[in-house]
Order: structure tokens, then C-alpha cells, then sequence
């Protein structure tokens, strides 16, 4: 099935009336959405009772950066569960808005970004910044096999990635894996 902007914009309005709602799963893996998500991240940001979010927007034509989805979640502090999934995508820059996004959800316990295959660049430091203020993490993981962040960005962006020592989870990078006890002092 095919979306257009128009649709998107309407999806994100409708969301935003239910401001009572706390677990949200959008599936549209594999579709044609080209669309920008201004309009789904203010809607989201308008439901700032959710605890449970996931995107699925793998395999679209998402070009771009998301810094109204990243500014929409930032608004959603209850959020203890967030997976956010744009794999093959043309997202590109860094995934700062993102990060800042993130670090206003500190009760989140399960963070995974799936980002692979994408034009990403290879500064990770706002994103790291934002995932350290989540210290109630407990499983995190971050894709980014296919991008041009490598293993030493890694390491170099996510000192302390986890303020919780007792995280599982790792990164994955354009040339391997790093587990985040190897990121954790």
C-alpha cells in the first residue's frame, strides 16, 4: 500500500486527539511512505501519557532528518519502552534530535533504534549524551550496520553509554559489534 504526505499528516492529527493514550504501535514496514513526520511527531508529542512506542517504518522512502519525531517523543517522559525501526531509509545527518529526544525519557527500560542502511553520518555524540540520562535502562540496543559509523565513533561518542552497569545490549556498527560493557566504566 502507498501513502502521500496528506495521509501522514492526518494519521499524526488523529493520534494527537488521543491524549489519553499510553501504548502505540505503528507498523508500515515495507510501504511507499516518503512522507515528512512532522506531523506524526507532533501528534505523538501530544500524547505524553505513553509508556509503550514503536515505529516500524523499515524499507520506505523516508528522506531526511526526524527532528520533529525526535522533539515529539522528547515530550513523552513517561516512555519506559521505545523502538524506533528506519532501516533502508534515506535518513541523513546525525541522529542528534533524536538523542535529545531521548534524554527527556529517563524511565525508559528498553531503547532500540534500528538505523541500518542509511546515509547516517558519524557523530553519535548527542545521541550518547541523551541515552547516559536514561539510567533506568535495562536492554538498549543500536544498528547501524550499512552507515558510515564505525566502531571508534562508537567508542568515542558513547563513553558511560549506560549509567546502569547491569544494561544488556550493544551496538552495531559499519564494522562490527560493541557490547555496551565495554562502554560502561
Amino acid at each position: 500500500s502507498n501513502l502521500i504526505q496528506g495521509d501522514l499528516r492526518a494519521l499524526g492529527d488523529g493520534i494527537g486527539r488521543c491524549v489519553q493514550l499510553w501504548n502505540l504501535v505503528l507498523n508500515f514496514d515495507s510501504n511507499q511512505v516518503d512522507s515528512d513526520l512532522g506531523a506524526l511527531g507532533a501528534g505523538i508529542g501530544r500524547c505524553v501519557q505513553l509508556s509503550k512506542l514503536l515505529l516500524n517504518f523499515d524499507s520506505n522512502l523516508i528522506q531526511g532528518d526526524l527532528r520533529a519525531l525526535g522533539d515529539g517523543i522528547g515530550r513523552c517522559v513517561q516512555l519506559a519502552d521505545l523502538r524506533l525501526q528506519f532501516s533502508n531509509n534515506q535518513i541523513d545527518g546525525d541522529l542528534s534530535v533524536v538523542g535529545k529526544g531521548i534524554g527527556c525519557c529517563v524511565q525508559l527500560t528498553l531503547l532500540g533504534l534500528f538505523f541500518n542502511s542509511n546515509p547516517i553520518e558519524g557523530d553519535l555524540r548527542a545521541l550518547g549524551e541523551g541515552i547516559r540520562r536514561c539510567a533506568q535502562l535495562a536492554t538498549f540496543e543500536l544498528w547501524l550496520k550499512n552507515t558510515a559509523v564505525t566502531v571508534s565513533v562508537v567508542r568515542r561518542d558513547f563513553p558511560n553509554a549506560s549509567m546502569n552497569a547491569a544494561c544488556k545490549g550493544g551496538i552495531w556498527a559499519a564494522d562490527g559489534f560493541v557490547r555496551l560493557t565495554e562502554l560502561v566504566a
